[in-house]
């Protein structure tokens, strides 16, 4: 993704909620705990965008 659409998706996240989108380098974790967080997050993603198109 390119600068200049990072820097207006954190400035709508940041109007939206008031504080900054943070990303968490979670490098010290076991990878399979690390796995089921990310699978996690990606389902909840998925979730977000098909209620998005069903609300249409």
């Amino acid at each position: 993704m390119e600068a200049a659409a990072v820097d207006r998706l954190n400035a709508a996240y940041r109007a939206r909620f008031g504080f900054p989108f943070i990303i968490a380098a979670r490098l010290i974790r076991d990878p399979a705990v690390e796995e089921a967080t990310a699978r996690e997050e990606v389902a909840q993603i998925t979730r977000m965008r098909l209620d998005g198109l069903v609300a249409g």
